[in-house]
């Protein structure tokens, strides 16, 4: 039931553009916009580029708001977390926790009181979640080309 109500949503949106180019695109940004570690400015960004690039606004407000949502926004932006810390820190061979900006110290200090967790890193956050936004989006390009192209097809024959 709920897949058909995601290929209803779908179904409309490609009513109003025919180019799966501009559809697969508009999903890959959605998805970058989704794991990007600009919290707070994804609206802002959806709109923005979509305008600036000439892509389906809806498309690419529906695959950020699919993917990170207010249920979903603790993996997400853990997910990029980690993955950046890891590639800091494992890879590159990167201290973040040294090298945060000194403002950081003063949004350590209630998570760490809250939660217990120590040394959140700045750089770590906007690495990781940069890298897998672009990664995860290059590699939904060409599968979501292949859906909307399916969907495409049975909408224009």
């Amino acid at each position: 039931m709920i897949g058909q109500g995601i290929y209803r949503l779908l179904k409309a949106m490609v009513f109003k553009e025919r180019s799966v180019h501009i559809l697969a695109l508009s999903f890959s940004l959605g998805v970058y916009i989704a794991f990007s570690p600009f919290i707070g400015l994804h609206t802002i960004m959806i709109f923005f580029l979509s305008w600036l690039l000439s892509l389906n606004i809806a498309v690419t407000f529906m695959a950020t708001y699919l993917i990170n949502n207010p249920w979903t926004m603790i993996p997400v932006y853990s997910s990029g977390y980690f993955f950046g810390d890891w590639m800091l820190s494992s890879i590159f061979g990167v201290d973040t926790i040294a090298s945060n900006p000194a403002w950081m110290s003063y949004i350590n200090e209630p998570i760490i009181q809250c939660t217990g967790i120590q040394g959140v890193s700045f750089w770590a956050l906007l690495t990781g979640g940069n890298v897998l936004g672009v990664g995860l989006a290059l590699v939904l390009y060409p599968i979501m080309k292949k859906v909307f192209g399916r969907i495409v097809v049975r909408v224009y024959p």
